[in-house]
C-alpha cells in the first residue's frame, strides 16, 4: 500500500526456525536488536529492495498471465530475488526490536527507507528528461521525468500487490469451492484497479512536489538564468520553509493514500489487520521523516553548486 507498504514487518520463518526450539523468547525478542543509526543505515538497502521489488511488480502488471510472459517471466524473478535476500540477510531486512515499538524510533528508519525506494523507481525518468533537454528545458523535463516514472511503476506495481494478497486472502478459505474462488478474485481486479490509479495518481503528485523541492535537473542548468542568484541566496530559513512545505502537502496526500487503498482491500476481502483510519493515521510520522530527507537532500544539493560557483567567482 504504497511505498511505506512494502516494508517488511513480519519475522521471516529463517529467524523463527533459527530461534523457535526456545519456547519462552517472545516474537519481538527474536528480531535483530539495533541502534537509532543501525536502523537508519540497514534502511538504505531495505529500500533497494522495496525499489526492485517494484519494478518487478510492475514488470508482472505489464505483461499480465496469457501475455508473452517474458517481461512477466523477469519480473517474477526480481520478486523473488528480493524475497530471498530479505529472508536470508534478516539481519538486515528485518525491522529491528527497538523499531517495533513504534513512534519515532519506527517512523525515522521507515521515513528514509522510503525516501530511497522513492529516488530508485524515479531515477529512469529523471535520467530520461534531464538529458533530453538541453539548458532551462532539462528542470521540467528532469522533474516530470521523475515523477512520471515513480507513478508509473508505483501504481503498476500496487495492481499486481493487490492481486496477489487477493488471490491469497481468497484462496485460502475452505468455505469455498474453486468456481467461488475463481469469482471472487475476477471481482477483485475492478478494486485492484482503483487502488492501482490511486497509488499512481498521488504518487505523481507526491513526486512532482519532491522534484521541485529538490530542484532535480539544477545539475544540467546551473548556469541557467536565476539559478546563480537562488543558490547564492539560500538560507537556514529557506531550507525549513522548504521543509514545511512538503511535509504540509505530503502528509495528508499519503494518509489519503493510504487510507482508500486499506479501505478498497478490506471491500475485496483482504485482512488489513487494521481500519483505514489507523492505517492512515500509521502513515503520519514516516512521512515526515521522508518530508525532512527529501527537502535536506535538496538543500544540501543547492549548498553543493552555491560552494562551486562562490569559488569560481
Amino acid at each position: 500500500m504504497g511505498k511505506l507498504g512494502l516494508v517488511n514487518d513480519m519475522v521471516s520463518d529463517t529467524q523463527v526456525g533459527r530461534l523457535g526450539l526456545i519456547d519462552d523468547i517472545s516474537p519481538s525478542e527474536k528480531l535483530p536488536s539495533r541502534s537509532l543509526f543501525g536502523d537508519v543505515a540497514t534502511a538504505i538497502p531495505r529500500g533497494v529492495a522495496n525499489a526492485f521489488e517494484t519494478y518487478g511488480r510492475a514488470a508482472r502488471t505489464f505483461d499480465p498471465e496469457g501475455g508473452t510472459d517474458i517481461v512477466r517471466n523477469i519480473g517474477t524473478g526480481l520478486v523473488d530475488t528480493t524475497e530471498r535476500v530479505r529472508k536470508y540477510l534478516p539481519s538486515i531486512f528485518e525491522q529491528s526490536q527497538e523499531q517495533q515499538r513504534g513512534g519515532l524510533r519506527s517512523a525515522v528508519p521507515v521515513g528514509a527507507e522510503s525516501s530511497v525506494q522513492s529516488l530508485l523507481t524515479g531515477a529512469p525518468g529523471l535520467a530520461a528528461g534531464a538529458l533530453s533537454g538541453l539548458g532551462i528545458g532539462s528542470i521540467p523535463l528532469a522533474i516530470a521525468g521523475y515523477a512520471t516514472s515513480g507513478a508509473t511503476l508505483f501504481g503498476a506495481a500496487e495492481y499486481d500487490k493487490f492481486m496477489e494478497e487477493a488471490k491469497g486472502a481468497i484462496n485460502s478459505r475452505k468455505d469455498l469451492n474453486d468456481t467461488e474462488k475463481t469469482v471472487l478474485i475476477e471481482k477483485a481486479k475492478p478494486y485492484a484497479l482503483k487502488s492501482g490509479l490511486v497509488e499512481g495518481v498521488f504518487e505523481l503528485g507526491s513526486d512532482l512536489l519532491e522534484g521541485l523541492t529538490m530542484k532535480i535537473g539544477k545539475p544540467f542548468t546551473q548556469l541557467a538564468k536565476g539559478t546563480v542568484k537562488d543558490l547564492l541566496t539560500t538560507t537556514p530559513k529557506k531550507v525549513l520553509l522548504n521543509m514545511a512545505k512538503v511535509a504540509v502537502v505530503e502528509t495528508p496526500t499519503e494518509m489519503t493514500q493510504t487510507y482508500l487503498e486499506t479501505g478498497l482491500r478490506q471491500k475485496a476481502g483482504i485482512d488489513t489487520g487494521e481500519t483505514p483510519g489507523q492505517a492512515a493515521a500509521g502513515a503520519v510520522l514516516p512521512t515526515l521523516v521522508s518530508s525532512v530527507i527529501f527537502s535536506g537532500v535538496g538543500s544540501v544539493a543547492n549548498r553543493h553548486y552555491k560552494k562551486k560557483i562562490e569559488h569560481a567567482l
